[in-house]
C-alpha cells in the first residue's frame, strides 16, 4: 500500500468516525425543584400592589433558572481552561456538557456542584462514557409556527440521563457504569470515588466532590455549613405542604454529604 492509498484509508475512517459520534464522557445536569417551584411560582415577574410605590421583583422559579444559567457560564469563562466542555447545551433546568477526558468532566461536575450548592441551586448529575453526536441546530420561523431543532444523540446521551435520574435522590454527582478502567482510574487518582450504599443499574458509585483537591478543608466545611442553613430557607420556596419527593432529596444529599465527609475523615456533618 502506497502512501497515497493510506492517506485515502486514513481520511475516510475519520470521516466515517466523525458522522457515528466520537467516544466521550458526558455530563448531564438536571436541576430539582424546577417543575415544583414553576408550579408554585409560575410569574417570571411578581408585583407588590399594597406596597406605597409598585414593587417589581422576579420571581423564585425565574430566579433559580438565573443562576442555573449563571453558574454553567463558569466553565466557558476561559477556553483554555480544561474545564471548557467541548460541547455546552443548556436548556432552562437541565444541561450536558461533553468532554475529551474522565478526569475534566469529573473535576468539572465536583467544581460545578460547589457552584450550585453555594447559590442554593439542587442539581442532580450523571457522568457517562459513550458517544456523542450533534447533528442539527437550527431556528426558523415558519408561517406563524417557529421551529426550533436540537438534534444529538449518541450512547453517552441516555447513560449519562439514566444515571443521573434513576439512580439515587439528592446534590449527587452519580458514576454511570460505562466509566470503568482507565476512566475510573484516572478520577479516582485525583478525586474520591464513593460507592453508592444500594448500587442501581445504571450507577455503581458516585463521586465524592467535597474532595479536598478541589479546595481547602475549611472551605469544604463552610459548604457544608452553608448548605444546612439553606435547607430550611429553600423549602419555605414551596407550596405548603411540603411534598415528600422534595424533602427526600434533602435529607439524601445529607446522607451523602455524611459518607463523603467519613470517607475523608472530616468530622461528621452538622445535623
Amino acid at each position: 500500500m502506497d502512501d497515497r492509498q493510506d492517506f485515502h484509508q486514513r481520511l475516510v475512517r475519520r470521516l466515517i468516525e466523525a458522522r457515528s459520534g466520537r467516544p466521550c464522557y458526558v455530563l448531564y445536569l438536571d436541576a430539582l425543584r424546577a417543575s415544583v417551584l414553576t408550579e408554585a411560582h409560575p410569574d417570571p415577574k411578581t408585583y407588590d400592589f399594597e406596597a406605597e410605590d409598585l414593587r417589581l421583583a422576579t420571581g423564585e422559579s425565574a430566579q433559580q433558572r438565573d443562576i442555573f444559567q449563571r453558574v454553567l457560564d463558569t466553565p466557558l469563562a476561559s477556553t483554555q481552561s480544561k474545564s471548557a466542555p467541548i460541547h455546552l447545551m443548556i436548556f432552562s433546568d437541565a444541561a450536558f456538557l461533553v468532554y475529551e477526558t474522565a478526569l475534566d468532566a469529573a473535576a468539572c461536575a465536583a467544581s460545578l456542584m460547589h457552584g450550585f450548592i453555594t447559590q442554593e441551586v439542587p442539581v442532580r448529575m450523571g457522568l457517562a462514557h459513550g458517544t456523542w453526536l450533534a447533528q442539527q441546530f437550527s431556528f426558523d420561523a415558519v408561517g406563524p409556527t417557529t421551529v426550533t431543532k436540537s438534534v444529538f444523540y449518541g450512547t453517552g446521551v441516555p447513560r449519562a440521563t439514566q444515571a443521573a435520574t434513576q439512580s439515587g435522590h439528592g446534590c449527587r454527582i452519580f458514576l454511570h457504569p460505562s466509566i470503568d478502567g482507565e476512566g475510573l482510574t484516572a478520577i479516582a487518582e485525583h478525586l474520591a470515588v464513593l460507592p453508592i450504599p444500594f448500587p442501581a443499574p445504571h450507577a455503581l458509585n458516585e463521586l465524592n466532590y467535597l474532595h479536598p483537591s478541589a479546595g481547602s478543608r475549611h472551605a469544604v466545611a463552610q459548604q457544608d455549613e452553608l448548605f444546612a442553613r439553606a435547607r430550611d430557607d429553600r423549602l419555605k420556596g414551596v407550596a405548603l405542604p411540603v411534598p415528600p419527593t422534595v424533602t427526600l432529596q434533602y435529607a439524601e444529599t445529607l446522607a451523602a454529604l455524611t459518607r463523603m465527609r467519613r470517607q475523608l475523615s472530616l468530622t461528621e456533618f452538622p445535623q
